[in-house]
């Protein structure tokens, strides 16, 4: 056949037309977002406008976003004035032993922020980061990457006491009141971690009263031990979801995604008691803890906190048609949010441009569409390449 069109293009033409029969399903009867156009330019920090139906009224507020680009190579994390990408770091530990911009490994762009748990002589505790999250009864959404190098060890693995890594915290203020924490307690040569390796969100401190999350894989010893699937040398993205009650009604999940497995759930509750009476979350640190360990560095990148009564609608870029089969995902910051119309500033996480990639809207339930939007990172809001022409049927 002559004129054979190139491989890419005909990839594109399948996509456009896969999605332009799916929007025509009825969107009454599943009511989830549906995406019908994108108006902008698909690239790192520049806004879009997404048009279509049934994203919800109401969108995230969003307390911080940071990819860490900002900051200069060894320097201290910064707490001024959006020194982060949307809004800043409130304070840090400040006991000489604070986490530090690093050019050395990053999900994102060229940077992330490093703990080396081997300062001030490889004490205990501190070198945490905290994001001020104003004073939340309603619900916090927290998204963040990890990544510990080949070679390289949890905190605590090569000194006494065992690996011990609070990777994030939240709580009330003063600290600990209706705290909650994630904490990995075995070393990358036992990953991915088993009964007993993870603790996927448990309350700690102040935790009377307050429910446990219930592992979402069957096979564990107690309530709080979740499965866990990172591998050292791969960036390993978390998100965490509580809806705060103190009487019951409250429900959290955990989840989990890299590049070797795809977005799943590992941990939820329902009907949950997150809040003690009189309580409201204010604080959210990484990490909450880990042991003195001279051999062990570990990176955060690209954290996001949104809260509000819609803290887990979302927009974000996935590198597969369907977002539960995604195992790159990259949230973006939306700065509206309508029923109809979302704006929002691309963040690209670690994709490049010239990939295919696929846009998701998530609304305030967890609904997303069912199919993702196809789009070029880097080009503009997608454009359906004409009819091929001096095509012919052989006989």
């Amino acid at each position: 056949m002559k004129n054979l069109l190139k491989k890419k293009t005909c990839q594109f033409v399948f996509l456009v037309m896969f999605f332009m029969l799916a929007s025509f399903i009825p969107r009454t009867i599943f009511a989830v977002p549906s995406i019908s156009s994108i108006n902008g330019t698909v690239s790192n920090g520049q806004p879009v406008t997404i048009s279509g139906s049934a994203f919800g009224s109401t969108g995230p507020i969003i307390a911080i976003f940071d990819d860490f680009e900002k900051g200069t190579n060894n320097n201290e994390l910064s707490t001024l004035a959006n020194s982060a990408a949307v809004n800043q770091w409130y304070r840090l530990e400040n006991q000489g032993k604070n986490p530090v911009y690093s050019t050395y490994y990053a999900n994102s762009g060229t940077k992330s922020a490093m703990i080396d748990w081997g300062t001030d002589n490889a004490s205990e505790g501190g070198r945490w980061f905290e994001a001020d999250i104003g004073s939340i009864t309603s619900q916090v959404y927290v998204q963040y990457w990890f990544f510990v190098p080949i070679g390289g060890h949890v905190p605590g693995a090569n000194s006494g006491g065992g690996p011990n890594w609070k990777l994030m915290l939240i709580s009330g203020r003063p600290w600990p009141r209706s705290d909650y924490t994630q904490v990995i307690l075995t070393d990358v040569n036992n990953w991915p971690m088993g009964a007993w390796g993870f603790i996927c969100l448990t309350p700690w401190y102040d935790g009377s009263g307050l429910t446990e999350m219930t592992s979402a894989i069957g096979g564990y010893h107690d309530e709080g031990y979740c499965s866990l699937n990172p591998s050292a040398g791969t960036w390993h993205r978390m998100e965490v979801f509580m809806s705060a009650s103190s009487t019951g009604s409250g429900t959290m999940y955990t989840a989990e995604m890299n590049a070797n497995q795809t977005r799943r759930i590992v941990g939820s509750s329902s009907n949950a008691t997150t809040l003690h009476s009189g309580d409201s979350w204010n604080l959210v640190r990484f990490p909450a803890y880990g042991r003195g360990d001279s051999t062990s560095k570990t990176y955060y990148d690209d954290i996001y906190i949104a809260t509000g009564s819609a803290a887990q609608a979302r927009v974000e870029i996935g590198n597969n048609s369907t977002y539960s089969t995604c195992t790159k995902l990259a949230i973006t910051t939306p700065t509206f949010w309508s029923n109809t119309s979302i704006t929002t500033t691309i963040r690209t996480g670690s994709f490049k441009n010239g990939d295919i990639a696929y846009l998701y809207v998530i609304d305030a339930n967890g609904l997303v569409n069912t199919q993702g939007y196809p789009i070029i990172v880097g080009g503009e809001g997608w454009l359906a390449p004409n009819p091929p022409t001096g095509l012919r049927l052989l006989e």
